[in-house]
């Protein structure tokens, strides 16, 4: 008789549950005819991230698409750093289907001390303006209202004077405590940097400084390892024209991993695009070359029995960044040279790419690959367990590489307007604890 109930319990509230599903489903779907007219455009929204949710809760009468092909107006926004800390964000806007030949490109800049919300609020109001034009085309343009601002207060906005001449300065510190039963990890670390960006000028310097003591213990023994790392960057940019720049370049550093005390290196550079710089958030291709003049101290004796030495060396770097609705490709080779041996030499390749082969399917990679002739920090004798173990030297390779593919496929409805951040976003948990 007990189960009995139960049964008759269990199915009545199934049955209520299935039933508010259904009604949920209608709901829901009638909301979305509500909200997102049939005669409103299809958009495709690339590289919002954290602002996708955002945009479509602002502007709720597009129709979002989850594929750029099904989409009338495709948007890509990129972003790059200003020269006082803040952001540049470039929205471009290309119509497809009727649309075809309808294209814009609109740049929002942001202030280093402007919130997220300050900034999502700015990219959404560039987004509406820039979509006015394909609005104004459908049925939807008699509902579409504009708001200039009045003659006192364009006259407001007058440009004032920079006290500190373009100079922006930032100062970070930061430590970490981590401790269990049989082990122990401390670092402190911190950096300042200054920098100088104009048109015709690009001043960028920068100061780390970092030390880290991991402590290990076992019934036995007890291992410490400690690591010290100090850097300073300098660069000084001219721009030549729009594909020309020249400049020097400064390093000056100290590492435990690497053997070295002191080194200090500087020399020229001079650097050509093939691509305008202009439209260097959508496309690079870099060829840059640089000579180095080094004094280098070591903390002991190197396998060349050199303590000090003083090194000329040549760079070659070439780089491309593409970014485009099929995705976007970012890659790196850099070739280095010593001028006293032919044979001291390195080669790195870095690469970096997201492509949609189709609808809803994406190949994406990372390959790092380095060969590696130029090892001349390398300390003589033999290094102990504990310093391999515990990574506090490094050790002599001709080569290293690290790869990392993936492959991503969505499916299902096209559209993707409808906003529901209940127990985190988009279904992931975002509170406390594991997910199974």
């Amino acid at each position: 008789m007990f189960l009995r109930k139960y049964f008759m319990a269990f199915l009545l509230l199934l049955i209520c549950f299935i039933y508010l599903i259904i009604s949920g489903t209608q709901l829901a779907a009638q909301a979305r005819q509500t909200e997102t007219p049939d005669e409103s455009i299809r958009v495709f929204l690339d590289r919002f991230y954290r602002n996708e949710d955002f945009i479509r809760q602002e502007i709720p009468n597009i129709n979002y698409v989850r594929d750029p092909r099904q989409a009338q107006v495709y948007i890509l926004l990129t972003e790059q750093s200003t020269g006082s800390g803040g952001s540049e964000y470039t929205l471009t806007f290309t119509g497809q289907e009727n649309f075809t030949g309808l294209a814009d490109t609109l740049k929002y800049v942001a202030g280093q001390s402007d919130t997220d919300e300050i900034r999502r609020q700015g990219i959404a109001r560039f987004l509406r303006i820039g979509l006015v034009r394909y609005l104004s085309r459908t049925p939807m343009a008699g509902e579409i209202t504009v708001n200039l601002p009045g003659r006192s207060e364009r006259q407001e906005q007058q440009p004032v004077d920079d006290k500190w001449n373009y100079w922006f300065f930032r100062l970070n510190a930061d430590t970490n405590f981590e401790e269990e039963e049989s082990s122990k990890d401390i670092s402190i670390g911190g950096s300042i940097s200054a920098s100088r960006i104009t048109e015709d000028w690009k001043i960028d310097l920068s100061f780390r400084p970092d030390y880290s003591e991991d402590i290990y213990e076992t019934t036995d023994i007890t291992y410490t390892s400690i690591s010290r790392q100090n850097e300073f960057n300098g660069l000084i940019v001219k721009s030549l024209s729009d594909h020309w720049s020249a400049g020097a370049i400064s390093k000056i550093f100290s590492e435990t991993r690497v053997n070295t005390d002191l080194s200090i290196a500087a020399g020229p550079a001079i650097e050509y695009n093939i691509f305008p710089y202009s439209i260097s958030t959508r496309r690079q291709f870099t060829f840059r070359l640089s000579l180095w003049g080094q004094k280098i101290d070591y903390d002991t004796e190197t396998i060349f029995a050199k303590i000090s030495e003083k090194l000329f060396y040549s760079t070659l770097s070439i780089g491309t960044q593409i970014i485009e609705r099929w995705g976007d490709v970012r890659s790196t080779i850099e070739g280095c040279i010593y001028t006293h041996d032919a044979e001291i030499n390195k080669l790195e390749w870095d690469t970096d790419f997201d492509i949609r082969i189709s609808q809803g399917l994406s190949f994406n990679c990372n390959f790092q690959a380095s060969l590696i002739h130029d090892q001349l920090y390398i300390a003589i004798g033999d290094r102990s367990v504990d310093e391999i173990l515990l990574r506090r030297t490094q050790l002599k390779t001709d080569w290293s590489y690290d790869v990392r593919v993936g492959l991503s496929y969505t499916f299902g409805s096209q559209y993707n307007n409808i906003v529901n951040p209940r127990f985190g976003s988009n279904g992931r948990r975002d509170y406390g604890g594991d997910y199974h």
